[in-house]
């Protein structure tokens, strides 16, 4: 399936990866595109004692030590050990890629969960938490057009109650 990275390789018997990045994939916002040193910056964040944003993260990708840039669009993932499901791993929420610009701009990860950019195809718009996600589209989403303009997501936790929006098409 497309993704942000074009091709993959297996190096040194399994401890590299060898990511190639996507060209053209533009962060939100106008923050410009996303490099290799945005997704080492991304995981390697990650790895830091006391990171926040991604709970779990750390453990989930624990096989690797580092990742580094390579060129503009290669980063390679170094591991201590094999992990055979390391490529699985990278498409799960421990390899969001986050704009390194953005990050610091804002102050960290705090502010981020209420100012999150990405380079999916909808931006987030606005997030109240335990109750509603607003987001639009990303009209500059390397995979086309999204469909839709505006997604809101309503988080109703009691089943009748959820059960009795949709049925009303709230």
């Amino acid at each position: 399936a497309e993704s942000l990275a074009t091709k993959w390789e297996v190096l040194d018997q399994g401890l590299r990866v060898r990511l190639h990045v996507r060209k053209g994939v533009k962060f939100q916002g106008g923050l410009g595109e996303m490099t290799s040193e945005d997704v080492a910056w991304s995981f390697n964040r990650g790895f830091e004692p006391g990171a926040a944003g991604c709970p779990g993260c750390a453990g989930a990708m624990r096989a690797v030590k580092k990742v580094e840039v390579v060129d503009k669009d290669i980063v390679d993932i170094s591991m201590s050990r094999l992990d055979a499901n390391i490529i699985i791993k990278l498409t799960g929420r421990e390899a969001i890629i986050h704009s390194k610009k953005h990050w610091t701009a804002i102050g960290g990860a705090d502010a981020h969960k209420s100012k999150a950019i990405g380079t999916g195809p909808y931006k987030l718009v606005e997030w109240q938490p335990g109750t509603s996600i607003k987001y639009e589209r990303h009209n500059d989403w390397w995979g086309g057009k999204p469909f839709a303009d505006k997604v809101n997501v309503i988080t109703i936790s009691e089943t009748r109650t959820r059960l009795a929006a949709l049925q009303t098409g709230q």
